[in-house]
């Protein structure tokens, strides 16, 4: 044995055969990349549907716009780590296919209870799995990074909205008050002795929360070498969003209390202008390059030099196999969905209830205002009075959960998309939390000043529930 230009090289001697089958580092590397977009290609066909879906959340979201650039970071990043990873020899670890299986199951539960974010969650895991299986722990190390940076893509968060709302809301009068300017908060409604203004959820600052969390974990992964002081960089950067929200709100609100800017329009956008959000980024960054003093600089996004190692005798049939395996694998999810479930025909439609005396049904008042559902077999609206006080009904039937028509459902609210917006949320009266438990009811103010309570809540296999997590739990049953 011996070293030629800082790589060993085997020397075979009379008494030894080299094994017949064993490839050269490119060869298997080619072996590899083929198997890998194989398998890439079958776990697309497996999850195209909620990979369609994800992608037009891409196209029409403000909020989870930023998805096509967090994939094009992740490849970037992948390519500036080409040559390590280039210099490991890609060998199967079939241990991948453990993960695969764990990202199969969720899938399947996913696919049952018409979970699209979980869904998505389980192809990113399967993928990672894939990676692992067909390069091996080795090269897939030199990855890691930018696979798990690909978590950011995924568009979730939305149930933190009335959290940030809140969190926006008050810390928005705190600000005011720095400014010695008087307000009073009303639920997300902040009144000021010259007009009101509302917290809508464009205002309650997902979007840019999302792309702060994902560009400081960039940021840190690429100027930061020690763990302690990336961890107090994060720990920074995820409160930086809400309290430069806040900020901006109070600023904004200032300067129209003011008149220097027009106020009627300061919270009907639905994202941060790009001067305010490449600021706050810019802060971040003078931040992590003041953490950074003192610490032993090398090559961003750098690892440890791999050991140079002589091909082991892998097969080429290997790395086809490890992909297979992974797509035979996440298929479990699909035959789920083609299982299906009973038949729409075996399930009757629901019908408009009959209330006791003294309610009786009167003709719908209310035109403006109509919940927003989406995909239902049968939406039923009625009015009820008891000659004080008039209640609006609204019912929507799903006989059969899937893609686009989902009983729980982000696009399931209890007000339109435009027109309306919670001014403030409580807990429902007891006689209605007693039947719901955890039932709240929101209060809508419409553009034109009109106000309404209203109540959502879901029926699953004659369960009530306010809580659409428990709802999703009952449809697996």
């Amino acid at each position: 044995m011996r070293e030629i230009a800082g790589e060993r090289v085997g020397m075979i001697g009379a008494g030894e055969s080299a094994p017949s089958q064993a490839l050269s580092r490119q060869q298997a590397w080619r072996c590899a990349l083929a198997s890998l977009l194989l398998g890439v290609c079958g776990l697309v066909w497996v999850f195209w549907a909620p990979l369609e879906a994800m992608v037009g959340i891409w196209l029409n979201s403000p909020s989870f716009g930023h998805g096509f650039v967090i994939v094009l970071i992740a490849i970037a990043i992948a390519v500036v780590r080409r040559e390590r990873t280039a210099a490991e020899v890609p060998r199967p670890c079939f241990w991948g296919l453990a993960f695969a299986l764990v990202g199969s199951l969720i899938g399947a539960l996913a696919t049952l209870a018409s979970v699209q974010l979980v869904q998505q969650l389980a192809f990113l895991l399967l993928f990672q799995a894939l990676v692992l299986t067909v390069l091996g722990i080795r090269a897939t190390r030199t990855l890691a990074f930018p696979l798990g940076f690909l978590v950011f893509a995924i568009p979730m968060g939305t149930a933190l909205v009335p959290f940030l709302q809140r969190i926006a809301a008050e810390l928005t009068i705190w600000f005011l008050g720095l400014f010695d300017i008087t307000a009073v908060l009303e639920g997300y409604l902040i009144r000021t002795p010259v007009r009101d203004y509302r917290i809508a959820e464009a205002c309650a600052g997902l979007r840019f929360s999302l792309v702060g969390l994902a560009m400081s974990v960039l940021i840190a992964a690429m100027l930061l070498r020690t763990w302690p002081r990336r961890v107090a960089f994060l720990a920074v950067a995820m409160l930086v969003p809400p309290v430069a929200n806040a900020l901006r709100a109070a600023i904004a609100i200032a300067l129209g209390e003011g008149g220097v800017i027009d106020a009627g329009s300061l919270f009907s956008h639905f994202s941060y202008g790009l001067g305010f959000t490449g600021l706050v980024m810019i802060c971040l960054l003078l931040l992590a390059l003041a953490l950074r003093r003192g610490e032993v600089v090398g090559h961003p996004l750098s690892i440890p030099a791999p050991t140079v190692q002589a091909v082991s005798p892998v097969t080429a049939l290997s790395y086809p196999l490890a992909a297979f395996g992974i797509v035979a694998i996440a298929i479990l999810p699909a035959l789920v969905f083609l299982g299906g479930s009973a038949p729409p025909g075996q399930r009757s439609l629901m019908a408009a209830p009959v209330l006791a005396s003294p309610w009786r049904g009167v003709d719908i008042q209310d035109e403006d205002w109509r919940p927003a559902v989406l995909g239902a077999d049968k939406a039923i609206r009625a009015s009820y009075t008891d000659g004080a006080v008039t209640i609006d009904f609204f019912a929507a039937h799903f006989l059969e959960q899937k893609q686009g028509s989902e009983v729980v459902s982000e696009v399931n609210r209890s007000r339109s998309l435009s027109g309306w917006e919670i001014a403030a949320s409580s807990p429902a009266g007891q006689g209605l939390s007693d039947r719901v438990p955890g039932l709240r009811g929101e209060r809508l103010i419409s553009e034109n000043g009109q106000k309404r309570w209203a109540w959502l809540w879901y029926r699953v296999a004659e369960t009530a529930t306010a809580d659409p997590f428990r709802a999703k739990l009952l449809q697996l049953k």
